[in-house]
């Protein structure tokens, strides 16, 4: 059985989760549409059929195993904070 403050808690991170996804959506449509403007890219035909053509120029690269190392650990410490000082 959940306490009424929980309940509480959690119905409010909710709605403030649901209004950042409606954000980050609309980031989402704003780059896409700055892309097919400005770059000449059609990123919803490569979204949706999970291929895009490349071009000589623009070659894959990777980063090193330390920006990597560097992003878990940011992920990690973000995780724990709202674990160890979110609400409830």
């Amino acid at each position: 059985r959940v306490s009424s403050d929980a309940a509480q808690a959690l119905t409010s991170v909710h709605h403030s989760m649901s209004n950042v996804l409606v954000v980050l959506i609309g980031l989402h449509l704003l780059a896409i549409a700055w892309h097919a403007l400005f770059k000449h890219e059609n990123l919803a035909r490569a979204m949706v059929s999970g291929r895009k053509q490349l071009t000589a120029e623009s070659a894959l690269r990777f980063v090193g195993n330390g920006r990597a190392a560097l992003l878990l650990a940011a992920s990690s410490a973000l995780v724990w904070a709202v674990v160890t000082f979110g609400p409830g």
